[in-house]
């Protein structure tokens, strides 16, 4: 009764969450905290949730947390979602004129994942709103700025995507790599579910009706290939709904994966990707897919998918490769479990695949 409760008051918190968060990220740009997301050993306010977090200072910069919201340089909040301890934080940081800073996970998470409890090792903090935000992140301002790669980070890139490729590393890294599906007698389209009502399917405009658009496009668009649905690993759990757990298929052509498989293995083995805005859609633009995006993820909009959700009004044109550098080198920071201390994204890469356990033939 409790939980009910609960989640009809978060619900009821809703809009003035929204709003709460709008005004916080407006005062935000008028208080020039465009340096604060890469500083490090910030004094930081914040909830029980993220203190409690394994290697949370770590990843928040080397910060310093503080009980007295009057000390802090500014006031920390995972992924605000419509939860009444997050709104709270929001209202709090309100009152005492503190910038707003906001954490989430990065690109390459953990093992398992977070919704059994396996804590994140990577982070992304964000003064502008969160890295999937169509309109306002910090990585979208940096990726429309006149920065450049240069030739010495474009081949560091290079190295650290082919090694993500041949180790089969993804956000969640629980499944091995093995062949998904059956032997190959055909073109074969994937097309990605995802959690029902996450915050990143939310402000990608996304919906019930897109999800089933998007299939229904790629079956009519591809009429002589297999059409491949893949379910998220949060649904496939059991712990969280996806948009096409009920889905029964009508042709013999479109069959549906349950079983969790490996991202990068599922990738290799298919043709096209029809997303939403799962961050598999990026890692099959890695391996050199076509994507077909029908929201607004941070990689669409800057002439590398196909966009059919919508215009994010991307005024430059971004690579593969710059889109990498900016989410997984420039704004993201990693967590090394064993010495408690942030490490490079290669010594990142590396410690993964020694916990996975895997080969990387």
């Amino acid at each position: 009764m409790r939980r009910v409760l609960r989640r009809w008051r978060d619900r009821l918190l809703a809009p003035t969450h929204d709003i709460l968060l709008r005004r916080l990220l407006e005062r935000n740009r008028r208080m020039d905290t465009e340096t604060l997301p890469e500083r490090r050993g910030l004094r930081l306010y914040t909830d029980g949730e993220i203190r409690r977090m394994p290697h949370a200072s770590v990843l928040l910069g080397g910060c310093r947390f503080t009980g007295r919201i009057a000390e802090a340089e500014a006031v920390v909040v995972w992924n605000p979602g419509y939860y009444f301890n997050r709104w709270k934080l929001l209202w709090r940081a309100l009152l005492a004129g503190k910038p707003l800073l906001i954490a989430e996970d990065g690109p390459l998470r953990s093992l398992d994942i977070g919704a059994r409890g396996d804590p994140g090792l990577s982070c992304i903090l964000d003064d502008l709103g969160v890295y999937f935000d169509p309109f306002s992140s910090r990585i979208r301002a940096f990726l429309e700025s006149d920065w450049e790669l240069t030739e010495e980070e474009r081949g560091r890139v290079r190295r650290l995507m082919e090694k993500i490729r041949r180790y089969r590393l993804s956000k969640y890294n629980l499944v091995p790599p093995r062949p998904p599906l059956p032997p190959k007698t055909r073109q074969r389209v994937l097309v990605i579910d995802q959690r029902r009502g996450d915050r990143s399917v939310v402000l990608s405009g996304l919906n019930e009706a897109r999800f089933r658009r998007m299939l229904e496009d790629a079956v009519a668009e591809n009429p002589d290939a297999e059409i491949w649905i893949k379910t998220h690993p949060d649904a496939n759990s059991g712990l969280f709904d996806g948009y096409y757990v009920g889905y029964r298929p009508e042709s013999e052509r479109v069959r549906k994966i349950t079983d969790n498989v490996n991202p990068l293995c599922l990738i290799e083995a298919v043709d096209r990707v029809y997303v939403g805005s799962s961050q598999m859609g990026f890692e099959a633009l890695m391996a050199g897919r076509e994507v077909i995006c029908y929201g607004m993820p941070f990689y669409a909009g800057w002439g590398v998918t196909v966009d059919r959700g919508g215009d994010r009004g991307c005024r430059r044109r971004r690579s593969v490769e710059e889109l990498f550098y900016a989410l997984y080198l420039r704004y993201t920071r990693y967590c090394d479990p064993r010495s408690g201390e942030e490490c490079s994204l290669e010594e990142f890469i590396e410690l993964l695949h020694r916990e996975t356990g895997w080969s990387d033939d």
